[in-house]
């Protein structure tokens, strides 16, 4: 019995010692985290980050490190828009970058986003994607920023909470108007940064139909009008030459336009030249004779596309069909142009952007019969000749509306020449272009030449 009694002490013992510790660890937890609540500004951060919680935020629209310019391309263009962008005397607090679709904007976007973020002058990166539109739009283009300012700048934040954070309308407003002003500029007058911290914004064009961004447009163009914007942020605006975006901003000393027109054929090429070996390496062995015939081949198919340089690779390697036959078979097929999957994304993009601009028949009679005269003289023609030879006043607009389709639309003494030349074949073909088919007799074909 005394034995048992001695035993039962010491299990009682041994239970007592362990609850003490268990209390001491969890008094010692307590205690860590009353620390850590009670250190100076805990508390007031954790609100603040409640409150901007609540505010409209795309996680999906930020920059992509694979997304890049291959290294060692578009080298000396990226250092022109960055002068632009660096520039201390630089009156214009944007920088717009045009360029017709497919021809490498977002690319050039997000190597300046990463440029600018390894120097820490990165603000925001917002990339649209009308595939994407419930996420990235502009009700929350602005808000988006906002945020991403206040996580990298203390003064700004604290310039922001005092704003938001007696009105909760005010954390959920979707009007890029109020946005602006009151997540933007206002907080913007306590930034004060060493450098510009530069906001990088791409695929303006993306950010919805003409009706659903003029607001957006409006109070970029107003701000930048009113010099209101803050003075230690600029600007990237990339966009497709779209008729309505480019007459919105203004056309002074305000906005430094750029575009992807000015890199030179060459430099555009040998860049090709360079995505097209790093892309195929593996496939191909360059330093033969006959394998660099082909990726010269190739560079002259793109005619300076990069869109039709990576679908051609992508269907090369099997990623867009026919990936039972062998590479090289592939590359056969599309340097004999039999093998059309290569051009698949090309139609989509050009149906998704006729689509946009001619949504009624009447409109989409009007763009076959412009493009009939486009596509039937000997030598391209300038605006200004077309509408001579149209006599039709809805002529400029029709054209000016394919600025992304089309160079020379917005330059009445240039000449009027197509994206590419698989444009042409699309509205020549009824089966690919459907309701955008350009109808032409074999005879005027016949007796026409089709330059572009």
């Amino acid at each position: 019995m005394a034995g048992f009694e001695k035993r039962l002490q010491e299990l009682k013992g041994t239970l007592l010692d362990g609850v003490t510790a268990q209390i001491g660890v969890t008094v010692a937890g307590i205690s860590d985290r009353l620390k850590i609540i009670l250190k100076p500004g805990f508390i007031w951060n954790t609100v603040q980050s409640n409150a901007f919680d609540s505010m409209l935020y795309s996680r999906a629209s930020s920059y992509n490190l694979c997304m890049g310019c291959l290294p060692g391309t578009r080298q000396s263009f990226l250092r022109d828009i960055c002068d632009i962008l660096d520039n201390p005397d630089q009156d214009a607090p944007l920088c717009l970058l045009t360029g017709v679709a497919g021809s490498g904007k977002s690319a050039v976007a997000h190597s300046i986003a990463q440029l600018y973020a390894k120097q820490k002058q990165l603000g925001s990166a917002y990339f649209f994607d009308k595939t994407d539109l419930a996420n990235r739009n502009p009700n929350n283009l602005f808000s988006t920023i906002a945020r991403n300012l206040a996580y990298r700048d203390p003064q700004y934040k604290s310039a922001l909470w005092e704003i938001v954070k007696d009105s909760l309308v005010l954390h959920t407003s979707t009007w890029p108007t109020e946005q602006v002003e009151r997540f933007i500029i206002e907080p913007g007058k306590e930034l004060h940064p060493n450098k510009p911290l530069i906001i990088v914004i791409d695929g303006l064009d993306e950010s919805g139909d003409r009706a659903s961004r003029e607001g957006l447009l409006k109070i970029i163009s107003a701000k930048i009008a009113e010099n209101a914007l803050p003075t230690h942020l600029r600007f990237l605006i990339t966009t497709r030459a779209e008729n309505d975006i480019i007459r919105s901003l203004p056309h002074d000393h305000q906005v430094a336009r750029i575009s992807m027109d000015d890199v030179p054929k060459e430099t555009i090429e040998k860049d090709i030249e360079r995505f097209i070996q790093h892309s195929l390496d593996e496939y191909f062995d360059f330093k033969s004779s006959l394998d660099n015939e082909h990726c010269q081949t190739l560079v002259r198919h793109s005619e300076q596309l990069f869109l039709w340089a990576s679908s051609a690779c992508d269907t090369i390697k099997g990623h867009r069909g026919s990936a039972g036959v062998s590479p090289s078979l592939r590359l056969n097929r599309i340097l004999g142009a039999s093998d059309t999957d290569y051009v698949h994304s090309l139609d989509n993009l050009y149906h998704s952007v006729l689509g946009q601009l001619f949504t009624t028949e009447a409109d989409q009679e009007l763009f076959q019969t412009v493009m009939a005269t486009v596509l039937s003289v000997k030598e391209p023609l300038t605006l200004a000749s077309l509408c001579a030879l149209n006599r039709d006043r809805e002529t400029p607009y029709i054209m000016k509306s394919l600025a992304s389709l089309v160079s020379g639309v917005l330059d009445e003494d240039r000449p009027i020449r197509l994206l590419h030349t698989s444009f042409r074949d699309f509205l020549l073909d009824e089966a690919r272009s459907g309701v955008f088919y350009v109808y032409h007799t074999s005879n005027e074909l016949s007796s026409t030449s089709v330059i572009v």
